[in-house]
């Protein structure tokens, strides 16, 4: 991840759990909404079109976090990519910023995808990036109000 730190992915709903590091993030001018999961030579993309929910939220701790639904037909692909990727770093990226660089421990085959670490004016924008509600032109920080 940025700060230099490794992180892992595994465990029951949790099992998609992505530590992001908590920094004021911009985006790509001119990128593709696009949530990218990169693993070895494998590649698994995430658009706005294959989740049905993205939302701004917090974890048992209290900690700022987005959780993701993905739709059935990405929720299949995802098993299949995680499954190919198990024990491999995944590189993952939104809009062509990288976020962090977790170890997959298990196969994600629910669909259900979570991804913490940030403060709350970071998530609220990503959830709505990921929703389509904001291009990535625009970056992840809300602003102040």
């Amino acid at each position: 991840d940025p700060l230099g730190r490794k992180h892992q992915v595994g465990g029951g709903v949790l099992r998609a759990a992505v530590m992001l590091a908590a920094l004021a993030v911009t985006t790509a001018a001119g990128a593709e909404t696009q949530l990218v999961f990169r693993a070895a030579q494998d590649e698994m993309i995430v658009t706005p079109a294959d989740i049905t929910e993205a939302r701004a939220g917090t974890d048992m701790a209290g900690q700022p976090q987005v959780d993701l639904r993905l739709v059935s037909w990405a929720k299949a692909r995802f098993a299949t990519f995680t499954r190919a990727n198990v024990g491999h770093e995944l590189v993952i990226s939104l809009c062509g910023i990288e976020l962090v660089r977790p170890r997959l421990l298990t196969a994600i085959e629910g669909g259900s995808v979570r991804l913490p670490g940030l403060d709350g004016r970071e998530v609220d924008g990503i959830a709505e990036v990921l929703r389509g509600k904001r291009d990535c032109e625009s970056g992840f920080a809300m602003p102040v109000k």
